[in-house]
């Protein structure tokens, strides 16, 4: 073990996935901290492994899992364009 790994916390495993999570999606420490109830800096701690959250944290978040990944700010999904001479057709009325 190196003398650096030594300080690093151990992260539990839900932290690891809340970071998935946060990467993938890019979610923002704000709107974590918002849909668990807690401040900011209480979840950039419970983030960083330097505090280890409360019950209540993880139960807020997944009750409110659906809000939060709405404040995403990656999109997940690539969505081709259309072709807007394909659609002219569809747009004329009657």
């Amino acid at each position: 073990m190196l003398a650096n790994d030594a300080a690093k916390p151990r992260l539990s495993q839900n932290v690891l996935k809340l970071a998935a999570l946060a990467k993938f999606l890019g979610l923002e420490i704000s709107s974590i901290g918002k849909w668990a109830h807690v401040s900011r800096p209480y979840a950039s701690l419970v983030m960083s492994g330097r505090l280890k959250a409360r019950r209540a944290f993880w139960k807020n978040l997944e009750q409110n899992l659906g809000p939060l990944i709405a404040e995403r700010k990656n999109q997940v999904f690539d969505i081709p364009a259309v072709d807007a001479e394909k659609m002219e057709p569809l747009l004329k009325v009657g």
